[in-house]
């Protein structure tokens, strides 16, 4: 004979449930959560970003830095953002793999793809013009990048003695 236990429906009817027990209703809970899921390794990280150029008038032009270290084999997408910059040329990169960059609007700007053995590096310049943003009698310049684990600068000279820099105060 099965065994028989009831369960709650969504009206709150119990209805019978054969060979079901409480550590299979437990399982199944887990499952439902994600909670029974192992912490994954992130795919990569960015290593090191650094960005200099100068601002004038309208846009400023940056050149971009970054080192990625992925711990995949397969291709490994990685949004740089960068907001509404534009490439002024082709991106050099340097590397024992592959890469393409890509403008993508729902990444708030550019997602680069690297494909190569784990734990290798590679290294990816950008050369781009970036928009100032008119607030008020002033301009911003207004750049969203990837957070860097080891080191992250900006260095822009600007055509003003009176600039102010400020950053979110969740960077780092």
């Amino acid at each position: 004979k099965p065994e028989l236990i009831y369960l709650p429906d969504k009206g709150g009817n119990l209805v019978p449930v054969p060979n079901f027990t409480i550590e299979d209703l437990h399982a199944l809970l887990k499952l439902k959560n994600n909670v029974n899921q192992q912490d994954q390794r992130p795919r990569y990280s960015v290593k090191r970003i650094a960005i200099t150029g100068q601002a004038a008038q309208e846009r400023a032009e940056l050149t971009v830095e970054a080192t990625i270290v992925v711990q995949d084999a397969q291709w490994v997408r990685v949004p740089l953002r960068l907001g509404s910059a534009m490439l002024r040329q082709e991106s050099k990169y340097q590397g024992a793999g592959e890469h393409f960059l890509v403008r993508e609007e729902n990444a708030d700007g550019f997602v680069c793809w690297l494909r190569g053995e784990s734990g290798t590096e590679h290294q990816l310049t950008l050369n781009l013009l970036a928009p100032l943003t008119p607030i008020g009698s002033e301009r911003a310049l207004k750049l969203t990048v990837p957070r860097a684990a080891a080191f992250s600068q900006l260095k822009l000279t600007v055509d003003t003695e009176s600039a102010v820099a400020e950053s979110p105060s969740r960077a780092s």
